[in-house]
């Protein structure tokens, strides 16, 4: 602010800084970015270098760090909350991955805030807390959180192999060189081996590198021959190879004496190379039948010829780029190797898990099959339906035998209130979002949430915020003048009526304006889909012809106005702050994505999944919500 001259463009060079007389100056102390570019140009230099350190030393090192504990700060209700952007808003999905991350495979820690923010809230639960600490991650840039009841870290990752190589590593990640491949492959020495160019030092695997073998497809096991040429007619799964993981997360195979495997152009592979560099770094990926496949940086698979030749030219893999994978590091020597377990001793070396750490990111999915440390422990979680049960009994059932059976989550029914009756679809008909309804009152779903949760069983809600019920036959044969258009009365009884609601708590009274209508006719619906064909003038519903009908005559909800997204985000709050981890999205097939994930995906979730019917999937909805049912095949 206020200089004179044109600011000047600072590009990233590229390049390994080195540090003044190995000592830090004023000039490198902070290591903020907009701190630097700023003390930069008014220093005038023309180049400026930094780095993170460690989380121990983040506040020396211009980590963002300090105490939250204005709750309000946080806690806002106006309604720019859920003002619409350019794009869907990312969800931040629980990882399940093992913490502390450590910034020595890519991610950067951003912030740590402690404080009463991050503190249990009124119905001792976290969950307002972690809403606050994705709130400090996207204020800040972040693409990931971890958090601990009092503690939040924002984290920059970039990628998903970087995140989950960065949790809870048993090893760090071996020292990699830029130095430039060579054209074409050395001569060999008098005695076999390679010639090491004079006063340039060779490279050695990690102490974690694992001793590994590989069978091809017509049974010879790849070896390297005396000048560094490979090829698949070995006869003995000894072990010709120890592999190395990189930080990139690709792999580099090195043989004791010779060097690491490069692959040339042409698809001729030779171990003779005395640094790891773009030729000398594989893709390791897992296929059928317990095999793997190693893809060269040149794009081309690994391929075990009919001759037995090893030759890197397959753009595809097939029969015979699929290897068998032995690891002899195991104590069980011998036994495949998955790819995931490539470098991985099973010691309990490394940065050691923090179980109270949870780690929340957009760069996840939702419930992987893997996570734990390094991403790579198997995960089985096991949910229950329990649908029309009351919660007292819900309760009961988690402590009683969900918990101590290793259930992961319980479904419900939805909670919201509703239209009066006793059969299941009358819960699927809300006319206000009370939390009173058949299955108890408020103040029994939160205890119940609580009891569940004490148990380690999380909640999963049916949530409903695509429509409301059709009106009663008393609202529906009113004139359009008459003086009380709310004559129903819900389970509770909160009034209703023809498209619009009185609600129960005060913000969530909705009139007609608030659904999709008739222009012409504001207690009509703007158009229907139901049977037979469940089209709205398109050959499909995935392309959203159907977002602003009425589902089965239901009013449909509006939701590219911002006051109904803020009347369905305090609906999805209330239930977040009590506890509630997970959702399934009623009738998601009909909803806009953008105008959906502005409230749903303020929040961090365990899980959600959508109805989705008669369709194939839309790869926007997958991404931006959740996962998928009853899908078309």
């Amino acid at each position: 602010r206020g200089l004179a001259a044109t600011p000047a463009i600072f590009p990233h060079c590229a390049v390994e800084p080195r540090p003044l007389g190995g000592r830090r100056t004023a000039a490198t102390m902070p290591t903020s970015t907009w701190r630097l570019l700023s003390l930069a140009s008014l220093l005038g230099v023309s180049c400026w270098a930094g780095a993170l350190g460690d989380a121990a030393s983040a506040a020396a090192d211009g980590v963002e760090a300090g105490v939250d504990d204005d709750v309000e700060d946080y806690d806002k209700e106006d309604i720019s909350v859920v003002r619409l952007g350019p794009k869907p808003l990312s969800s931040f999905r629980n990882c399940y991955l093992a913490a502390p991350l450590s910034q020595e495979f890519g991610c950067e820690l951003l912030a740590e805030r402690k404080g009463k923010a991050f503190g249990g809230n009124a119905f001792g639960q976290e969950t307002s807390a972690k809403r606050r600490c994705l709130t400090r991650a996207r204020s800040l840039g972040g693409d990931t959180f971890v958090f601990r009841l009092g503690v939040c870290q924002v984290w920059r990752c970039g990628g998903r192999r970087a995140l989950r190589d960065s949790a809870a590593p048993r090893h760090r990640p071996p020292a990699v060189t830029t130095a430039a491949p060579p054209d074409a492959p050395p001569p060999a020495a008098p005695g076999g081996g390679h010639i090491v160019a004079p006063g340039q030092p060779t490279q050695q695997p990690p102490a974690a590198a694992a001793n590994v073998s590989f069978r091809g497809f017509h049974g010879g096991w790849l070896r390297v021959l005396p000048d560094g040429a490979i090829d698949f007619q070995g006869a003995s799964g000894e072990a010709a190879f120890q592999l190395a993981r990189n930080s990139d997360g690709t792999v580099s195979l090195y043989r004791q004496g010779m060097g690491w495997v490069s692959a040339f152009p042409g698809g001729p592979l030779r171990a003779q190379a005395p640094v790891v560099d773009d030729w000398e770094r594989f893709e390791l990926s897992e296929q059928k039948n317990h095999t793997v496949a190693l893809k060269t940086f040149h794009g081309l698979y690994l391929s075990d010829r009919i001759d037995q030749a090893a030759l890197a030219i397959a753009p595809t893999v097939d029969d015979w780029e699929m290897l068998a994978l032995v690891n002899h590091t195991q104590a069980h020597s011998g036994r495949r190797l998955s790819v995931d377990e490539a470098d991985d001793d099973d010691s309990d070396s490394g940065i050691v898990p923090d179980e109270r750490l949870e780690v929340y990111s957009d760069l996840c999915g939702f419930q992987e099959v893997t996570g734990g440390r390094e991403g790579r422990q198997r995960r089985a979680p096991v949910f229950v339906k329990l649908w029309e049960w009351n919660y007292v009994d819900v309760a009961r059932e988690c402590k009683e035998y969900l918990g101590p059976n290793g259930f992961d989550a319980v479904q419900l029914s939805p909670v919201a209130e509703h239209v009066q009756g006793d059969a299941w679809w009358t819960k699927y008909q809300p006319i206000s979002f009370g939390l009173d309804t058949r299955s108890g009152t408020a103040a029994e779903f939160k205890a119940m949430v609580a009891e569940c949760r004490a148990a380690g069983v999380q909640i999963m809600v049916d949530l409903i915020i695509n429509h409301i019920a059709t009106p009663c036959h008393e609202a529906a044969r009113l004139p359009r003048n008459a003086t009380d258009q709310t004559p129903c009365l819900g389970w509770n009884g909160s009034a209703y009526g023809k498209r619009r609601i009185a609600g129960a708590r005060g913000w969530d009274k909705a009139d007609q304006d608030y659904f999709h209508h008739n222009p012409a006719h504001p207690d009509r619906g703007y158009c229907y889909v139901g049977p037979p064909s469940f089209l709205c003038g398109s050959l499909v519903t995935t392309d959203c012809s159907c977002c602003n009908c009425d589902m089965y005559g239901l009013p449909d909800w509006n939701t590219q106005l911002d006051e109904v997204r803020h009347i369905h985000y305090r609906h999805i709050k209330e239930l977040h702050d009590a506890g509630v981890t997970m959702l399934r999205v009623d009738a998601a097939l009909y909803e806009n994505v953008t105008e959906t994930t502005s409230a749903l995906n303020l929040f961090p979730w365990d899980y959600v999944y959508m109805e989705w019917w008669g369709e194939f999937p839309v790869g926007i909805h997958d991404e931006y919500i959740g996962h998928y049912r009853d899908v078309a095949l």
